[in-house]
């Protein structure tokens, strides 16, 4: 009487459904326990008008985009015998020709491509060589030869900011560099220097002695999701010079040059 009250009220609740229990119970009765906790649990709330527990949502997982995979993939799939995977070998004599028509081709094409800095491994040429505009306005700043560079002392203070490289362009990694650096170089002359570098200028010398030591900045990404493409802002950091100015102008150009074609 018991059973049909129960179905009776319950139509999604046959009477064989629950009465098939008991030869469940003679081959699992642990089994038989958790289903009939479990029914007539259902039972019980439907007829309470209960609602089921929903079971908590999962989190969901952000997703890396097809070009983060691809970036993440082609800095590491660099060749390991390349310039820009090895430790740059010390210039030892600054007179040889190639060693001067390096510095010449490093200062043309950082100041072509508008960049802060730029190391000769990035060119295809192992040395211990790079570029970088020194002076407190970098955008009419004179680019200086640095050549043997190493780092005597760093500040403890580390800060986290967002890099570009013109070896894989179109996206920036994160990554934390000390505030303030005592260094140590030679000119194109060959003369030692001394000096301590801040900010934006101690970052940008890290950046590309990380070059000199067959270190990219995707190193420091840890998984795809680390890379982040690059907006077309303005971006101070790592080798990028890009001003908004600039690509606005060049978008202008385009224009003019459609309108024309259109006119014809």
């Amino acid at each position: 009487g018991e059973l049909s009250y129960f179905t009776g009220c319950s139509s999604s609740y046959s009477l064989r459904e629950i009465t098939s229990y008991s030869r469940i119970q003679q081959c699992h009765p642990k089994r038989e326990c958790r289903i009939m906790r479990r029914t007539f649990g259902r039972i019980w709330g439907s007829l309470m008008g209960m609602k089921p527990q929903e079971s908590p949502a999962m989190p969901i997982k952000p997703q890396a985009t097809p070009a983060q995979f691809s970036a993440f993939k082609a800095s590491r799939s660099i060749p390991q015998n390349s310039a820009l995977r090895t430790r740059a070998v010390p210039v030892t004599s600054f007179d040889l020709p190639h060693i001067q028509k390096l510095f010449r081709d490093l200062k043309r094409i950082a100041k072509r491509e508008n960049l802060l800095s730029l190391a000769a491994p990035q060119v295809g040429l192992s040395f211990r060589v790079f570029v970088l505009d020194l002076s407190n306005e970098p955008k009419d700043g004179e680019l200086s030869i640095i050549v043997n560079p190493e780092v005597l002392e760093q500040s403890k203070l580390k800060v986290a900011a967002d890099e570009f490289c013109c070896s894989l362009p179109g996206f920036t990694v994160s990554v934390p560099r000390p505030q303030e650096i005592e260094v140590s170089y030679q000119t194109e002359q060959g003369e030692h220097v001394e000096t301590s570098l801040r900010g934006l200028m101690a970052r940008c010398f890290l950046h590309e002695l990380d070059h000199l030591e067959g270190k990219m900045h995707t190193d420091y990404a840890k998984s795809p999701l680390d890379i982040s493409e690059r907006r077309n802002t303005d971006l101070i950091s790592g080798e990028g010079l890009v001003t908004l100015q600039k690509q606005q102008q060049r978008i202008l150009k385009k224009e003019i040059k459609l309108q024309k074609k259109l006119k014809r």
